[in-house]
């Protein structure tokens, strides 16, 4: 049984597009128009019974290309309307409705949207379509991120910037580009309603609303190669699989007539599941890390992830209070005994009788005493927070001894050291935690993040008018401590947003050893591989010799603030490149400020925006070279230590 529809067999074609003549013509029987409602409103069943699901199915095909070529022709008069990938069905509706007003030719445009909201499955089966994919039905805007204009969710939109990166480095000829991700049911009807009046053609070129890659919770992605060169070769699909196989993706579908293709993302917790699970790790942290790189948005790739499990690794065995080894107890025994043996040798038998009290003699020897025992090579049971502990008492008693004498203060030498040793005593011991980070870097690094204060207001205190990050408060949720105002899952978002994150995506360059100078710079410090580059440039240029340590200019004691009353031999090489070079550069350019900018930087994005950088590294030179010193805890260079923790993480 077919439906009799006056004009119905005239409209329909499936291979041929229908010609769209003025609308107002097909409107007029307002007969015809009630009677396709209550078909639909009826899902045909009081008119096809009996007629088996061939006949239902062949009667819905015929209905389903009617409404379509009806509502092509009024849609292809609303494409103003901005297509949003996270349109939602209610919303797309109501914008028809606005955009009609009172045309009754809106009436089978949504009667169309509404049979491709609960019936488009159907479609499937009448014209063979190659899409396959369910209907992704929550919130989309809560779980994707806008990533190059399409809609990704924030894991997979790290792993194929991971991908992307990579690729366009490798291949010379190629770029890849990102052309859509997610796309909600609603936005898919708009592309598969507008782009062919015959149905049959639109549903080869465009998948029915919901059945496609892109509408699942982790979608699909398009993507598109471009041919930067004039001689055309084969595109390199093969490289973009095997490229962003390590990242999660794979082959979907590829065509080399358009050069477009998709690509499968396989999932963040599908790359990590297999990490997280070794035995290495402990409990605690393999249980607190994952939900902290969510909560900060942070996914480094998996070889990546391995690489910051292996730094922790080699800087604390994963522990957030780590015991102290030999090596650190030997440069603490050395620093300290020296600090505190000044103090105490500066005072002579009869001077010391006259000055400290029995009592103030005993609290130093006893100082020693825990030195010793602490820095002790035969016992194993020292941790770092423990260290830090006694240091706070060495401070407490060197306060108390200074309050006590501080109007003999003029009298000697012995005065004299003990305000310096107050002074370092403030500030030491410097690393903590899980990474070993240096806490008095950390801190002005948080305190320059004015949105860390809303975010983590346990740890600030109002210090004379202003809002400071108090020192000790922050040792206590490096080291873990339980009583310590940061929970640890916070602590490591911190960890995260401040020192991890900024350091990783540095040393994004679509490089094999990206990861290799990242871990160098855990020992020689942040940005020291391009500051180490920057000087070798300026030997070549200059023929200096300067050493490549990774440092252009003198910092301020504890402190990552430059100390400007003090310019370095490098910072002066840096100066005389820009007099002698005087004709490279554009006449707004004010040298000292310039060679400010490239001793401040904070990024490679930074340096990469200076004119003197650029003019100075060229486009053949390396940007990162491993700094030319050694550790004096380690005995290490950074490129030994780099290549240590490179081994440490293939057992991740």
């Amino acid at each position: 049984m077919f439906l009799d529809i006056p004009g119905l067999s005239s409209f329909y074609s499936d291979q041929q597009p229908g010609n769209c003549g003025p609308l107002e013509n097909l409107w007029d029987d307002s007969d015809r128009i009630q009677q396709v409602n209550q078909l639909i409103n009826r899902k045909l069943n009081s008119l096809i019974s009996g007629s088996g699901q061939t006949g239902y199915l062949a009667v819905e095909r015929k209905l389903a290309s009617f409404l379509h070529w009806q509502s092509y022709c009024y849609l292809k008069k609303l494409e103003t309307i901005p297509i949003d990938n996270r349109l939602t069905w209610d919303n797309l509706k109501e914008q028809l409705s606005q955009a009609s007003g009172s045309d009754s030719s809106s009436i089978l445009t949504i009667t169309w949207l509404n049979y491709l909201r609960t019936s488009s499955s159907r479609l499937n089966s009448y014209f063979n379509t190659p899409y396959t994919g369910n209907t992704y039905t929550e919130d989309p805007g809560k779980r994707y991120v806008i990533h190059q204009n399409a809609l990704l969710t924030p894991g997979q939109a790290s792993m194929w910037h991971h991908c992307q990166i990579r690729f366009n480095r490798k291949s010379d000829l190629w770029q890849v580009v990102l052309e859509t991700g997610f796309e909600s049911p609603a936005s898919q009807f708009l592309q598969f309603s507008s782009s062919n009046p015959a149905l049959g053609l639109a549903i080869k070129s465009n998948p029915p609303p919901g059945l496609s890659g892109h509408s699942l919770p982790i979608p699909h992605i398009r993507v598109r190669l471009v041919d930067n060169q004039e001689i055309s070769e084969s595109p390199p699909w093969t490289l973009l699989y095997e490229t962003c196989s390590e990242f999660g993706f794979d082959a979907a579908y590829s065509d080399s007539t358009n050069l477009k293709g998709e690509l499968r993302f396989a999932g963040i917790e599908e790359l990590y599941n297999e990490i997280f699970l070794n035995p290495l790790i402990p409990v605690n942290i393999a249980r607190d890390l994952p939900p902290a790189l969510q909560e900060a948005g942070f996914y480094p790739s998996p070889r990546g992830l391995r690489t910051i499990l292996a730094l922790s690794a080699q800087e604390s065995t994963i522990q957030w209070n780590p015991k102290l080894n030999l090596q650190k107890k030997r440069y603490l025994g050395e620093r300290f005994h020296h600090l505190l043996g000044k103090l105490k040798k500066s005072v002579p038998g009869s001077v010391s009788t006259l000055f400290l009290s029995a009592e103030h003699k005993k609290q130093l020897d006893h100082l020693f005493k825990e030195l010793n025992e602490l820095t002790d090579p035969t016992r194993d049971r020292a941790r770092e927070y423990d260290f830090y502990l006694w240091s706070r008492k060495a401070l407490l008693l060197i306060d108390e001894l200074f309050q006590s004498y501080k109007k003999m203060a003029r009298i000697g030498q012995w005065f004299f050291d003990l305000k310096k040793l107050k002074s370092k005593l403030e500030f030491e011991p410097q690393t903590f935690g899980l990474w070993q980070i240096n806490v008095n870097h950390l801190k002005e690094k948080i305190e320059s993040y004015r949105q860390l204060r809303r975010a983590y207001p346990e740890i600030y205190q109002l210090s004379n008018g202003t809002w400071q990050v108090n020192r000790s408060w922050l040792i206590d949720a490096l080291s873990g401590i339980r009583e310590a105002r940061l929970s640890r899952r916070r602590t490591l978002e911190l960890i995260i947003h401040t020192h991890l994150r900024p350091r990783y995506e540095n040393h994004l360059l679509g490089d094999d050893e990206d990861l290799l100078y990242f871990s160098a710079e855990n020992m020689a410090g942040e940005m020291s591989t391009f500051r180490a580059a920057i000087q070798e440039r300026l030997n070549n240029k200059m023929n200096t010799r300067l050493v490549t340590d990774g440092d252009l200019t003198y910092y301020l004691a504890y402190s990552m603030r430059v100390d400007w009353e003090r310019p370095s031999k490098s910072y002066r090489v840096l100066r005389d490149f820009v007099d002698r070079h005087q004709y490279y550069f554009s006449p707004a350019l004010v040298p000292d400020k310039e060679v400010a900018k490239v001793c401040r930087a904070s990024s490679w994005n930074d340096l990469t925006k200076l004119e003197l950088y650029k003019k100075l590294m060229g486009n053949k030179s390396p940007p990162r070279v491993f700094p030319g010193i050694k550790s004096a805890l380690y005995d290490q260079t950074p490129l030994d230590y780099a290549r240590l923790v490179r081994k440490k993480s293939m057992l991740f």
